[in-house]
């Protein structure tokens, strides 16, 4: 293996030392060498896809309430970055950004990792049409190593089927708190290009089994770094993290494979 080959994913953006999905976390991962960056899609009340994980505004905004309550006029006067503090920075002029301004903004410098958080099949339908409606579509074939491109990713089986089926030229990945037999077929069944689970329950063996469906496996859910270390030894081949230079560093000093282009 080597780092041509192995993806860190900025989860949330640089979402260790800035406000998660917002324009100031992306921006920081970009600008410290990392374009793979994971955010989280809801729909509000009038149909506009939002990036946003919970279903509620309440742990990342100053607001209350769910989502789908509200208008997206009404969200965008929310403060979406005064609840995190770093080294004294401020990100009270943080918003919640919606999905057409991330594909303006990144779609062409980033590889995308979309993730389909609401349970509306709506939103699959609007996302569609935004990629296709803004060209997005033509970064697909693209390498999965490289940017631009695209994945869609989601814990629901049934809305990754429906997105794959809509975007069939898509790569489409299948998040996953159990790595199994039967998950690894589902996402074989499905067309699926990746599975993406938890850390804590992966074995070499399911590792083996995801190489022979030509599955690419990465993983999430760290609370530190040395648990990365743990999986990369295992054999992974990406991960997402909220501190991504932290990671690569750490990568760098323990593996061979490793290296500095």
């Amino acid at each position: 293996m080597d780092n041509s080959n192995f993806i860190i994913v900025s989860h949330r953006g640089y979402s260790s030392k800035s406000p998660e999905n917002t324009f100031a976390s992306f921006d920081l991962s970009r600008q410290n060498g990392f374009n793979h960056i994971e955010f989280d899609l809801q729909l509000t009340k009038d149909k506009i896809p939002i990036v946003i994980h919970d279903d509620s505004i309440d742990r990342t905004t100053n607001g209350i309430g769910l989502v789908n309550n509200f208008t997206y006029k009404e969200l965008s006067a929310l403060d979406a970055g005064s609840w995190f503090k770093s080294e004294g920075k401020l990100f009270s002029k943080e918003i919640i950004p919606r999905f057409d301004q991330m594909l303006q903004r990144y779609a062409e410098k980033a590889h995308l990792y979309i993730e389909l958080k609401s349970s509306e099949f709506e939103l699959i339908d609007i996302v569609s049409e935004l990629l296709r409606e803004r060209d997005i579509l033509k970064f697909a074939s693209n390498n999965p190593w490289k940017t631009p491109g695209i994945i869609i990713i989601s814990f629901n089986k049934s809305l990754l089927e429906y997105s794959k089926n809509n975007l069939p030229l898509v790569r489409h990945g299948f998040l996953m708190f159990q790595p199994n037999q039967e998950n690894i077929e589902f996402a074989t069944d499905i067309g699926c290009y990746a599975v993406f689970p938890y850390y804590r329950n992966i074995t070499k063996e399911f590792i083996e089994e995801c190489n022979e469906h030509n599955l690419f496996v990465a993983s999430w859910g760290f609370s530190n770094i040395k648990q990365v270390i743990e999986v990369v030894s295992l054999g992974v081949r990406g991960v997402t993290v909220d501190w991504p230079l932290e990671v690569d560093r750490l990568l760098k000093k323990r593996f061979n494979w490793y290296r500095d282009f």
